[in-house]
């Protein structure tokens, strides 16, 4: 058995802990994390899990006890704590958990389209003025969107694994192709929801432009489908716009349904395949690929 080499493996659903294959070449160690785990378990090292049955894997005859994990195939999963033993060496469950985050969580995706800098320019000069309108005790109630974070979102995808954000990036370039891009004009500034205690400050398309982001989505969707993406589809009618900010703990029923008048258009020239982290100030967004749309 001292020619076995046990290599993890990623893209594991969410339930996941860590996955690992045996092979008796392991797969090449492409990643930071692979790195650190290859030095520290030297050439042979040996996998033992500790776990409770789990009853999504039966057919692998996970038991309570210590038991080495063997497969030939490379889509072994285990929702499971590791702990590794290496000459000696003993690394614990928070060490196993550290390469596990290093590279097997999932990525919270979605598709979106993103604005340049001159536009973002005239939104943020249009947005202090409709501010300014509300007065400091309504502002003092909403969180602003950093502005770099502004965009529309045309599909959300929810967690993702690698090998699932690789078919997403098939099914956009192959939509990209057939998708030209239409002029955006957004119309105002309103609180959403509009009939219960708003939550949000948006800019919001008018219809044509909706209607035109609604023709791009069920292209993407399409494509989505035709790579096996499995996603929460939307069939209410699309209605674009952008959140500019979130409301806090405080709710003002006086601004229930107010509306500001504010007009401004702009052709977009890409859509991007994004990323969502949540941290404590709110979620942070970076782009994960870009796609360039064709201009009529």
């Amino acid at each position: 058995m001292h020619d076995m080499k046990y290599a993890p493996l990623f893209f594991t659903p969410r339930f996941s802990l860590i996955r690992f294959a045996r092979a008796r070449r392991a797969p090449p160690f492409d990643s930071f994390a692979s790195f650190i785990y290859r030095d520290l378990c030297f050439s042979s090292p040996r996998i033992w899990a500790i776990s409770r049955p789990v009853s999504w894997y039966e057919r692998y005859t996970l038991d309570s006890r210590p038991r080495r994990l063997s497969s030939s195939r490379y889509d072994f999963r285990v929702a499971i704590p590791v702990i590794v033993f290496q000459r000696g060496r003993t690394f614990n469950f928070a060490t196993s958990l550290f390469f596990a985050m290093m590279d097997v969580m999932d990525r919270r995706t979605f598709i979106a389209v993103n604005f340049d800098e001159t536009f973002r320019k005239e939104l943020k000069e249009g947005f202090e003025v409709f501010e300014r309108t509300l007065g400091p005790g309504v502002n003092a109630d909403f969180r602003r969107v950093p502005e770099e974070s502004w965009h529309i979102t045309l599909v959300f995808l929810g967690d993702r694994n690698d090998d699932a954000v690789f078919r997403i990036t098939r099914a956009l370039a192959a939509a990209v192709k057939e998708i030209q891009a239409p002029e955006i004009s957004f119309r105002e500034f309103r609180f959403e929801p509009s009939g219960s205690a708003p939550k949000m400050m948006w800019l919001v398309t008018d219809d044509f432009s909706s209607r035109a982001i609604g023709d791009m989505r069920q292209v993407l969707e399409i494509k989505l489908d035709e790579e096996g993406v499995d996603f929460k589809k939307e069939f209410r009618a699309f209605h674009g716009h952008v959140t500019l900010a979130r409301a806090r703990d405080r709710y003002r029923r006086a601004i229930r349904g107010k509306t500001f008048p504010f007009r401004l258009s702009f052709r977009p020239r890409s859509i991007e395949l994004m990323e969502s982290e949540l941290g404590r100030g709110g979620a942070r967004y970076s782009v994960l690929q870009s796609f360039r749309l064709e201009h009529p």
